[in-house]
Parts: C-alpha cells; structure tokens; sequence
C-alpha cells in the first residue's frame, strides 16, 4: 500500500489563512493532469480524499489511484501499470461508503472500447468488476455518479440509475426527452434521490428524481428564459444554488441582471424548494456554468470557485455572510473539494498540474455581510 498524505504549509501568498497542501511523491510529474480528486465524509465524519498519485518513484512508469482518509490510512489503492498506453484508468468517485472506478481500452485501429467498472465499499480490500460493456464510440460512456443506494450512469441517450446488485435500473433522464432541448451535467446522490443541472443555448435549471416521483423540475422554469439556477449542490440536509434573474433575450450564462445564493431544505419536491427558497446574498460576478463554479455544502456552509472572478466564495448559510478569497499564484483556485465543519478543502492548479490544499475555516478572518 502507498504510505498516507502528508501535509506541508502552502507557499507563496496565503492571505494569512492557515492552509496545507498534500505533499506529492518525488519525481517528474508526468501525467499529473489527469488526477482529479473527489471528496466523500466517512460516518464519523471524518474527511476522505480519492487521488492518483503519479510516478510512485522517479522513473517509474505506474501510478496508484488511492482512496484514504485525510489524515489517517489509506483504505483503497489500485496500481495502473503506464506501458500499456491503450488501456486507461479514467476516473474514480467515492460518496457514502461507495468506491468506483473507471477503466477502458481501445481496440487496436478501431474507434471501438471496452469499459468497465471496478467498485464496492471504501475500505474493501477487492473492488470486482460490477458492470461491462463494449461500445463503438467513446462518446457514448461517462462515469456517473455513486450514492450509498445508486448508481448513476450516462450511456447514449439516457442517464440511468441502477441499485447495487445492478438487477434493475430505471431511466432518469432521456437526453431526447427534455422539452427544450437541455442536456444533463453534474450529478448529485443522496441515498435514492437524484439532482443535476440541466443547460443549452444560455438556458439553465435545476431537475431531481427519486423512485417514487420520478423525474421533476426542481428549480427550472420551463418558457422563461430570463431566469435560471445552477452550481447546485448539498449534503442531504439543505441545497445551495446560484440563481440567476433578469436575463435580456438571447443573452447568455453570464448576462443575467443579478446573481445571487439562495438556500433551500434538502427535498426532491418543486413545490417544496420554490416556496421555501431563501436568498443569502448576492454573487458578483455570477455565472450559471456549473462544472467546477458548483457548489459544495457541509456543516452550515458553502463553498465555490468563481472562475469568471478568480476567486473562492465561502458562504455563511446561517447569516448569509461569507468570505471571498482572491487567486494567487500560490493559490490558483481551481474547485472546491468539500467541507468539514473545521475546514474546507480546495483543488488548486500546481507546477505539475492539480494539488490538494485544505483552509482551516478559522483562520478566514472578518467576513463580508450579507447583501
């Protein structure tokens, strides 16, 4: 097993925040630009941090991709043999207790692949294979999204969401199906429920799904254009967005009047959400582009980069007061991690491509009030 992150003081200007970065392995740091980390809390609540780590030694032509705890063990590692450069590992999602991995390979002189998925529970010691698939174009897969009940996964026309057995599935959402022609983005699972943005031509809101509901609009408003949400995000107790109103005809994500956060109770009901909406401030420069500017939610706050304004937004959700940090080329904010309630974790842009850094939230000093 790979040994534990170990974390070192940020360099450069900080802002005086208290902020560590993971400390990289030695070596050239080729391939860097593919890991991409994701964030998960344990039951304990503890933080867990799903990475690669790229070479293992100076030289070396392999990488481990890793699920461990922020500051304890390592709980899962696979190890990527690089001499094979057809057979990719692609990317790997942990969320509520579940692991999954993405792996593929292309035919030799064909457009064609195999895909398939290694997951079970973090901390296994075996992930098996849980499901595969040949496919004719490689645009027709892309890893889903996991919860502690679903498995979400696009595949050509469709999102589809399958129980863990992988013996039933039911559609989410048939891309051919919306009624103005939007196609899904980000997923968010929590336990059975289901929500992700949905976007096209500078239109833009928010869906949810369960199985006893099916498919409904969460925070969408179908025929008018002047108005849209996205960046949504949650931890199973409330929903954070960026609501965005006022838009003049033909204008695009970023041309909305005013941009603002907007707090909600975590439910999979429209009625529910629209009624008990709350703004909490405004977003200067506001875009509805979700990607990394989507929101992360956890112990009353939340948190998001603004790329449009080179800086990481951290809301207050009990008061609507938050703290805007700007980029430097110490901290090149890239997207938000998740949040604990001591801290709030950061993907920045590094010499050799992605880093870690995680910002102690009482160290963010003073912050804006509510507007």
């Amino acid at each position: 097993m790979p040994p534990p992150i170990e974390w070192v003081p940020c360099t450069g200007e900080t802002h005086g925040l208290d902020c560590r970065v993971a400390k990289t392995l030695p070596g050239n740091g080729l391939d860097r630009d593919t890991f991409r980390p994701s964030f998960a809390l344990n039951a304990s609540g503890k933080p867990v941090l799903s990475f690669t780590r790229f070479p293992v030694a100076p030289g070396s032509r392999v990488r481990h991709w890793i699920v461990a705890e922020a500051d304890g063990p390592v709980l899962n590692a696979v190890l990527e043999p690089r001499f094979h450069a057809a057979c990719t590992f692609e990317e790997a999602l942990i969320n509520e207790g579940k692991v999954v991995l993405s792996i593929s390979e292309i035919w030799a002189g064909s457009s064609a692949y195999d895909h398939m998925y290694l997951a079970g529970s973090i901390g296994d010691l075996r992930l098996p294979v849980v499901r595969y698939q040949k496919m004719v174009d490689p645009a027709e897969m892309y890893i889903g999204a996991v919860s502690s009940k679903l498995y979400l996964e696009r595949y050509k026309s469709s999102l589809t969401a399958f129980d863990w057995t992988f013996s039933t599935s039911q559609v989410v959402f048939p891309m051919l199906g919306d009624p103005e022609g939007l196609i899904p983005f980000e997923r968010r699972l929590v336990g059975d429920s289901v929500f992700f943005p949905v976007r096209g031509g500078g239109n833009s809101g928010i869906l949810s799904w369960d199985p006893e509901n099916g498919l409904r609009p969460l925070l969408r408003w179908y025929g008018d254009r002047t108005r849209g949400a996205s960046n949504f995000g949650t931890d199973g107790k409330v929903m954070v967005w960026t609501y965005g109103e006022g838009k003049p005809p033909g204008g695009w994500y970023h041309d909305f009047a005013q941009f603002s956060t907007m707090v909600a109770p975590f439910t999979t009901d429209p009625e529910v959400a629209q009624s008990q909406a709350m703004r909490l401030r405004s977003e200067p420069e506001g875009q509805l582009v979700g990607g990394d500017e989507t929101y992360v939610v956890g112990c009353g706050y939340a948190a998001h980069v603004s790329r449009r304004g080179s800086f990481l937004l951290i809301v207050n959700l009990s008061d609507g007061s938050a703290w805007s940090i700007p980029t430097t080329p110490g901290l090149l904010w890239s997207y938000t991690l998740g949040l604990t309630c001591d801290e709030v974790f950061v993907v920045v842009s590094g010499k050799y491509g992605r880093d870690i850094v995680r910002v102690r939230l009482d160290s963010l000093g003073t912050p804006l009030p509510p507007d």
